[in-house]
């Protein structure tokens, strides 16, 4: 691959740099991404196998379900390292210094729990930051009811008091999330650093930055939704009519959840190739990285990380 001189990306580019390393390395990162996905539906297939024990028995297999849990537990420990995994690998790649798989997980997997800590603290974070919003809005929306039904009909009062509050509820937790998007990157990428600490560094790296940031998230979700339309919708489309119960409905059913699974599979290194191309930036951007961009190409060194 071609190198260019370090700068920094724009909105765009941030997008088409995560696009590029996605199709240059699609198979490794379709791989692990597969991964990941693997160590969280197995232990859902037991919990299903427990209630379908419970509905033949009338009697809950409970060692089941608590192995399940725990391994619920792990699994989404390992999803979220494999996930991490691939933004390293696409960091690594973006400063010219490609990492091997084995290596790249002797960094990342010995931090699992930190990743769990990581998406916990901001999962409880955005909750109750949305809790606090929809209160606050719900008590505008009831103020501006009680004034727009003065000037309109009752309905479009509601109408415009509901839009109100569903946009700034959407506004204002899309401002937080754009904050902590990048929140386990610095784990990952990082020396020694704490969960908290990564937390606080994805914060401060996006100050200043998080409408950038939602408009790349905005960008990347237009992009990933004809993956999701075809793997998520096409099939369900497909057997709407089966009645439900008949082996057509279940053949429709397993379909779907196949395909749903490989479209996951697909979107979740675009995203984490985008969150490496974030981070990078934002890095470039605040901290003035000594770094070189590595130029993406295809195998006829067509295309470039920054056109």
């Amino acid at each position: 691959m071609n190198r260019a001189a370090l700068r920094p990306l724009s909105i765009g580019n941030v997008v088409s740099t995560g696009l590029v390393l996605y199709r240059s390395n699609l198979k490794t990162y379709f791989g692990i991404a597969l991964q990941a996905y693997l160590w969280i539906i197995l232990p859902l297939i037991l919990i299903v196998v427990a209630s379908g024990l419970f509905i033949a028995s009338r009697q809950y297999p409970w060692a089941v379900l608590l192995i399940a849990f725990i391994l619920l537990l792990a699994g989404i420990g390992k999803y979220l390292t494999n996930s991490a995994l691939i933004s390293r690998l696409a960091y690594q790649e973006l400063i010219g210094k490609p990492e091997p798989i084995n290596l790249a997980r002797q960094y990342i997997d010995p931090k699992i729990w930190k990743f769990w800590w990581i998406a916990l603290s901001v999962s409880l974070r955005l909750i109750l930051i949305y809790i606090v919003v929809a209160i606050a809005f719900g008590i505008i929306t009831a103020v501006l009811i009680s004034l727009f039904r003065t000037l309109f009909s009752p309905l479009i009062a509601g109408i415009i008091a509901t839009s109100v509050i569903v946009l700034g509820v959407a506004i204002i937790l899309s401002w937080y999330f754009a904050r902590w998007m990048i929140a386990e990157m610095p784990l990952a990428i990082e020396g020694n650093i704490s969960a908290n600490e990564s937390i606080k560094r994805s914060w401060d790296l996006t100050q200043k930055s998080a409408l950038r940031v939602q408009a790349i998230v905005f960008i990347a979700f237009l992009v990933t939704i004809p993956i999701t339309a075809l793997t998520n919708y096409a099939p369900q489309f497909l057997f709407a009519r089966a009645i439900p119960g008949s082996t057509l409905f279940w053949v429709g059913t397993a379909v779907s959840f196949v395909f749903s699974l490989i479209g996951s599979v697909l979107v979740l290194p675009l995203w984490q190739t985008i969150k490496a191309a974030i981070y990078y930036d934002l890095r470039t951007r605040r901290e003035g990285l000594d770094i070189q961009l590595r130029q993406g190409t295809n195998k006829s060194n067509k295309n470039d990380f920054i056109s």
